[in-house]
């Protein structure tokens, strides 16, 4: 059921034989972001993403060409479909956007985005869209002004339950749900990549 793996500033990047694991496990196809600084289109933080990987050397040699740095912060997404179609659109990250366009994009800047992992039962009806998707396009969307708010980060908390969400706002990275900590690192579920010593991460 998906795992997000949250690598923020100071962290080492994840190897490339646990990157495998992951994908092994998670074969729906791929997706990450790293946090820049756009002052030209957005006066501050933003996030560049490419997702609609479904071949793991593609993913991971696309990673490695960037020679993301432990002073860079980035979010990984295996997908393991429970909800929606498989295919390139339906990989993480997602923009906060109503467009349905948008988020289906390989490519994006912005300056919100979303990872998600787990069910949300009432949306995983839809079948062109899952339901991150619709949860993006939908909740997210109409609460996009107020996601850096703790009272409203907890609403979407409890609206989600028990998802793990991973919101990234302006440079603000926010971890919802129950999330394990390894190497500096943020798991949204234990994985399995042999004999980890994990620790419950705390929320941010």
């Amino acid at each position: 059921m998906c795992i997000i793996i949250h690598k923020p500033e100071g962290a080492r990047m994840p190897s490339r034989a646990e990157l495998r694991e992951h994908w092994r496990v998670n074969p729906h196809g791929a997706g990450f972001w790293i946090k820049i600084e756009d002052e030209s289109k957005f006066a501050g933080c933003a996030y560049w993403a490419q997702k609609g990987f479904m071949d793991f050397e593609h993913f991971v040699e696309t990673i490695e060409a960037f020679d993301i740095h432990p002073d860079e912060e980035a979010a990984f997404h295996f997908r393991y479909a429970t909800a929606g179609r498989i295919n390139r659109g339906a990989t993480h990250p997602f923009p906060i956007s109503q467009s349905p366009g948008k988020v289906e994009e390989d490519s994006f800047i912005a300056r919100r985005a979303m990872m998600h992992n787990g069910t949300i039962g009432r949306l995983s009806g839809d079948r062109k869209y899952s339901d991150s998707q619709v949860f993006a396009m939908s909740v997210l969307y109409h609460a996009r002004h107020k996601l850096n708010n703790a009272a409203t980060l907890r609403k979407i908390e409890q609206v989600a339950a028990p998802s793990r969400l991973l919101i990234a706002v302006d440079g603000n990275t926010h971890r919802l749900g129950q999330w394990y900590q390894y190497q500096g690192r943020f798991y949204s579920k234990r994985p399995n990549v042999g004999t980890i010593n994990f620790k419950r991460g705390k929320k941010k």
